[in-house]
């Protein structure tokens, strides 16, 4: 059994924290493949299962511990503290009263539980202990809380909207979907592909992510062979911005997403100075956003590694760089929409429409 602790929750008012709570449970059962039983209790969220570990890779929660529940009796609730323990290590015991009816202060009822186990021979202390135990005193029982481990923390996943991620599978866009969604957003992928050898590393990348945080995410990969025909007849140094923004028209023909997120960081390469950002931009209906913005790139690397993609990711090369020569760092929007005349777009609808799905 395991308590599930959440941080930003807590602050929300009642009816968004409810809705809030029952998507995440949701999103915890799901996790479990609704195999454990899951629920509110006492005011907590309570799993019951053996295993903890899924627990980790959940959005919204902040951190969870083994959990016994028993009765609000001292001698019980030392004698559960005893068995469930081991006995190498120094304990400092906690004791939370919701329960405002149970005699004592909290400070007294820990007091008199230390003495229970100490008198058994269990090792104590205040300031100087190996591992905290909290007795949480509730109206329905007594909760003893131990081992406690983070989670992802954040907000339940699709408790704010959806947003279509743009995938390359290397470093960056990985970690741009995952921080996006550790905020809340359900996100689906969109795979630009125009290299065969490349795609399977990519879909390998998706499913490593997907497996692991996301709940049933989907993959679209638009083949963009053709689509590079037309973008190579534009001015070699405008090639980039104009690829950029043909991406985000893609993109956006996609219904029912709220947003675009990418992996861009101010400055890293030719296309993300803040003035092609900005023409890049222009082209999007829809909010794009940009969760890597001020982000160094070792500093996205760590995140990278942290999430468990940094491995499959760095077998990934760059490959979508049409310039050779000096790109334009500072593009006019009237110069790229005058390159912009010369694809044709039907050629785009036609690879978006024969657009490939992956689960």
């Amino acid at each position: 059994m395991f308590v599930v602790k959440y941080s930003e929750l807590g602050i929300k008012s009642r009816p968004v924290r409810a809705r809030m709570e029952n998507v995440l449970i949701s999103n915890i059962k799901n996790a479990y493949e609704r195999k454990a039983r899951v629920g509110r209790e006492d005011g907590r969220i309570v799993v019951y299962s053996e295993n903890g570990e899924v627990l980790r890779r959940i959005f919204g929660v902040s951190s969870y511990c083994k959990a016994i529940m028993c009765e609000k009796n001292l001698e019980t609730i030392a004698a559960r503290i005893f068995d469930a323990l081991e006995k190498n290590k120094v304990y400092k015991i906690e004791v939370n009263r919701a329960d405002k009816t149970f005699p004592g202060t909290s400070i007294e009822t820990a007091k008199a539980i230390a003495r229970e186990l100490e008198g058994e021979g269990m090792k104590l202390g205040v300031k100087s202990y190996d591992e905290e135990i909290v007795v949480e005193v509730r109206r329905g029982g007594a909760y003893i809380l131990f081992d406690e481990k983070r989670g992802p923390g954040g907000m339940p996943y699709g408790s704010e909207g959806k947003a279509l991620a743009l995938f390359s599978g290397g470093i960056d866009s990985p970690v741009s979907a995952w921080m996006v969604a550790k905020r809340g957003v359900k996100v689906d992928f969109l795979f630009y592909s125009f290299n065969e050898s490349i795609k399977e590393n990519v879909i390998r990348v998706f499913r490593k992510l997907n497996g692991e945080w996301f709940l049933n995410a989907k993959l679209f990969i638009v083949d963009g062979k053709e689509i590079n025909k037309q973008i190579v007849e534009c001015k070699e140094k405008y090639r980039q911005v104009v690829f950029k923004r043909v991406l985000y028209r893609i993109a956006n023909s996609f219904k029912g997403y709220d947003g675009i997120v990418t992996g861009e960081s101010i400055g890293q390469v030719s296309s993300q100075t803040l003035k092609n950002l900005a023409v890049i931009d222009a082209a999007s209906e829809k909010i794009i956003l940009r969760p890597l913005l001020g982000f160094d790139k070792q500093e996205i690397v760590e995140i990278a590694k942290n999430i468990g993609t940094y491995e499959l990711s760095s077998s990934i090369p760059e490959f979508c760089a049409f310039t050779k020569k000096k790109p334009a760092t500072a593009a006019k929007l009237s110069d790229v929409k005058n390159e912009e005349k010369k694809i044709d777009w039907k050629v785009v609808e036609v690879a978006v429409k024969n657009t490939e799905v992956v689960c």
